[in-house]
């Protein structure tokens, strides 16, 4: 059985907190994830638009223009600048993800790449500093060397291992080109072959990664290499470095990798019970008789079948040492339409010396 209490407004307020997920896409998911790789291309002549321009996104069914794609980038996010500098303001709003302006790190060449991220997979907000780009492409991305050295079978002169950082053309000191073997060929035994290290380093990644900041740059460039801008509210990834944007745009996709923010909307319930309320047992089985009585507030029933009566409970349950288990809080709108329901791990004795409160929280 069940008995009934009105909330007060302080006893019901709403608590938000931000979900992190992460997510990782390659080429072959862009459809599943909506994601959409676009190339943008300066037209010569402003506001023409040439229907060559038309392209269809890869892995979809969109179709859109190049040159206009350009021109609305451009718009939304670069008006303001000259030479990667702010040169002025007014109405535009390009969306600046921090007041601290990295020096070089905002431009736009002739030739971009865009991957659009959707709202479901993003939230509110790409999660700053959680963006990794890297080509989804069958390249020797290592450089080690087997069965002899690497040579070219027209020349029979010392090669190199191409990478894709080699492709984009960055950076010029991490290039493994085999000049003199002494200096960049090590053997050691056992050799199945020879791993190329160039200045010291043996790890260059082709990986562009976020830097929290709105900018996009060359992972383990140092200094780092700007080529591109996140804007983290609109999931917009941009490429702006014209070499990396013409593989990306031709050749192959990108494997992504972002967190996405995600508002939970906690709504809070304290339903408070006085010490003097709900210390009756509304259960049938307490009852003396099968037919279903209406009850006072104080436990005692008012009302069977049509008689007035003065209470039908079994002797064992109307002591003073008796108390209720509670088991179940439902709640109801005002139009008394149950919305929620609540089950306790195990029955709860009510208390009859202090003041209870059960809190019930829905997220949604």
């Amino acid at each position: 059985m069940s008995t009934y209490k009105k909330l007060n407004k302080q006893d019901a307020y709403i608590t938000t907190y931000s979900a992190k997920k992460s997510w990782s896409a390659s080429g072959s998911f862009y459809d599943d994830y909506k994601i959409l790789k676009l190339a943008g291309i300066s037209g010569s002549i402003d506001y023409t638009i040439n229907s060559t321009d038309t392209r269809q996104a890869p892995s979809s069914s969109y179709n859109y223009n190049t040159a206009k794609l350009y021109k609305s980038i451009h718009h939304l996010y670069y008006s303001l600048f000259e030479n990667a500098e702010v040169v002025s303001t007014g109405s535009y709003e390009n969306y600046l993800q921090s007041s601290y302006n990295v020096s070089g790190s905002r431009y736009i060449n002739d030739t971009i790449t865009v991957f659009s991220l959707p709202r479901e997979v993003v939230g509110v907000n790409i999660e700053p500093g959680s963006i990794r780009i890297s080509p989804d492409a069958q390249f020797p991305f290592d450089n080690y060397i087997s069965g002899g050295y690497w040579v070219d079978q027209v020349t029979g002169e010392d090669d190199y291992t191409e990478t894709v950082g080699n492709l984009f053309g960055i950076p010029a000191t991490g290039l493994d080109y085999i000049d003199i073997e002494p200096d960049y060929v090590v053997e050691t035994a056992p050799t199945p072959g020879e791993y190329l290290v160039s200045n010291g380093d043996d790890r260059y990644t082709e990986a562009i990664i976020d830097d929290g900041e709105g900018n996009l740059y060359m992972e383990d460039t140092n200094p780092r290499i700007y080529v591109g801008n996140v804007i983290y509210p609109h999931g917009q990834l941009i490429i702006v470095n014209e070499i990396i944007a013409q593989y990306y745009n031709i050749y192959f996709n990108a494997v992504l990798t972002w967190k996405s923010n995600h508002p939970i909307y906690t709504h809070n319930y304290h339903c408070r019970i006085k010490e003097s309320e709900y210390n009756f047992s509304y259960n049938p089985s307490a009852l003396t008789v099968a037919s279903k009585p209406l009850y006072y507030n104080d436990g005692t029933v008012y009302k069977r079948s049509g008689n007035f009566v003065d209470g039908y409970r079994h002797d064992n349950v109307t002591g003073s040492a008796f108390q209720p288990y509670i088991t179940t809080v439902g709640l109801y709108n005002d139009a008394n339409e149950l919305i929620a329901v609540g089950k306790m791990g195990q029955p709860v004795p009510k208390s009859a010396n202090t003041e209870m409160t059960f809190v019930i929280k829905l997220d949604i």
